[in-house]
């Protein structure tokens, strides 16, 4: 099981917001605890916690993007709409996905974490 925390960047598709946060995979579930950046009025600082049950995850995606500076982790639900009810998540829900930014520096970590993280414990 990994137990290191993965940072992201995030865009809010719905807000046009940008945070930051971390995710790590627990024994049953993913948890991404997760802020605005600058002093948003719609949550002023406050850190937001999601969890993802690992039994409804069916895809766990690293992708480069922008000449390898920046990379997606793509996390798909076992229903498409399933993502979009977890509690805080439709702030980063783009059409079926979260959608986390990962900086090239902890590609690796990434890497492993999108590996390991639908294998069953």
């Amino acid at each position: 099981m990994l137990n290191a925390d993965l940072p992201f960047r995030f865009k809010d598709h719905f807000r046009g917001l940008y945070g930051r946060g971390i995710i790590r995979a627990e024994q049953d579930y993913l948890v991404l605890e997760f802020e605005y950046d600058g002093s948003s009025s719609i949550h002023k600082r406050e850190k937001l916690i999601a969890h993802i049950p690992r039994r409804e995850i069916c895809l766990v995606q690293l992708q480069k993007k922008w000449l390898g500076l920046r990379w997606e982790l793509s996390i798909e639900g076992a229903g498409i709409e399933y993502l979009r009810d977890v509690p805080f998540l439709p702030f980063l829900y783009d059409g079926g996905r979260v959608v986390l930014l990962i900086s090239s520096r902890d590609r690796q970590v990434a890497e492993a974490f999108a590996s390991q993280v639908l294998e069953r414990t």
